[in-house]
């Protein structure tokens, strides 16, 4: 693809001499990417009157296309990113926004603005091995009833360590992490502000991090003085074929008990017949308001692997509930599957995904 686009671009210029810097935004300057991951997905719910609910469905999760690129500023080096969601199970072929971010780095580290996912979400992903499927770990991970925490934050300035002895910091704080300007004569609302941070280190096959969230926000009521704050353990370690993640989380809000819980997983993957099989457990506890308002997550898959760029998968997840929750399938999966309070949700998938 870059070949294409650097031929493209030296034939534009030799052309036209006006455009001659077409050349130049091609190579680091210029990298265009994406990914198309669809599945087909067999679901069993209950409705609200607690008849059983089966049904197909078709999914288009986190399909993207995006540009970035880089280019020396002296002694240091401009970076940029921009990045589309796509659907390819809906027609039209809309374009949704999902990160757009531009920065500099050198010897001191980077330093970035825009939109972007916060530093606590990162850690979820370096856990996750069902991410964007039916059985991503935000079923739970992040969640009470529906994400709560694992955000994309806009307006965000995020600062980035260099790496000393396997060990990076990461810092973002936005001023309005949802963009709210109500009330505000066009201004950020910072009411709404957040502040993200983590801890990585990384050496061989040993991954540890840490990372800490809060996100103030306005309710419908426009009542300002709301904050969830979240705390996240992740490790793995990796041996031969074999890979061992952990994940710790506790949630927090100042005002509402139910918003508050904690929930531990782990997950197993080992390489098998030019594939991989995965095993993924995550249990959320009660929150502190109401009894029996816990969550399991249970997902068993295997990922067979068709060219470097490319694989095709089968994953079973449920999502059993206790008898006062409503946790649901498809955080992170575009398809979104919901049950009745107290009952459980479950999926098998097919997919493929072809990334370039």
């Amino acid at each position: 693809m870059n070949k294409k686009l650097v031929a493209l671009a030296v034939s534009a210029g030799l052309a036209l001499p006006g455009l001659v810097n077409a050349a130049q935004v091609a190579g680091d300057a210029l990298e265009v990417y994406g990914k198309a991951h669809v599945s087909l997905d067999s679901v069993s719910a209950k409705d609200s009157a607690g008849n059983d609910v089966s049904n197909l469905s078709m999914s288009s999760n986190s399909s993207r296309l995006g540009f970035k690129g880089k280019a020396p500023l002296g002694s240091m080096t401009g970076f940029y990113k921009i990045e589309g969601s796509i659907s390819f199970a809906d027609s039209g072929g809309q374009i949704d926004h999902r990160a757009a971010y531009a920065g500099i780095k050198d010897g001191f580290g980077s330093l970035l603005f825009g939109y972007r996912d916060t530093t606590f979400k990162d850690l979820r992903g370096k856990f996750d091995v069902f991410g964007d499927t039916v059985g991503d770990a935000r079923n739970i991970i992040g969640s009470i009833g529906g994400n709560k925490v694992d955000k994309r934050a806009k307006n965000a300035l995020m600062y980035s360590t260099p790496k000393l002895g396997g060990v990076q910091a990461n810092i973002m704080y936005s001023t309005a992490w949802e963009g709210d300007t109500t009330a505000q004569a066009g201004q950020d609302n910072n009411n709404d502000s957040l502040t993200s941070a983590n801890v990585i280190y990384k050496a061989n096959s040993i991954l540890l991090a840490a990372g800490w969230v809060q996100q103030n926000y306005v309710d419908a009521n426009g009542d300002t003085d709301h904050k969830v704050t979240g705390t996240r353990l992740v490790g793995t370690y990796g041996m031969g074929g074999m890979r061992f993640g952990l994940i710790f989380e506790d949630l927090d809000h100042d005002k509402d008990a139910s918003q508050r819980r904690s929930a531990y997983g782990a997950n197993f993957t080992i390489k098998a017949g030019g594939g991989k099989v995965k095993v993924q457990y995550i249990q959320a506890g009660d929150n502190d308001a109401v009894s029996d308002s816990g969550a399991t997550e249970t997902v068993v898959g295997y990922d067979y692997k068709l060219a470097k760029n490319s694989k095709t998968y089968v994953a079973y997840s449920v999502v059993s509930n206790d008898m006062n929750a409503s946790y649901l399938m498809g955080n992170g999966h575009d398809q979104k599957y919901t049950t009745a309070t107290g009952e459980d949700v479950s999926a098998l998938s097919a997919g493929y995904i072809i990334s370039f």
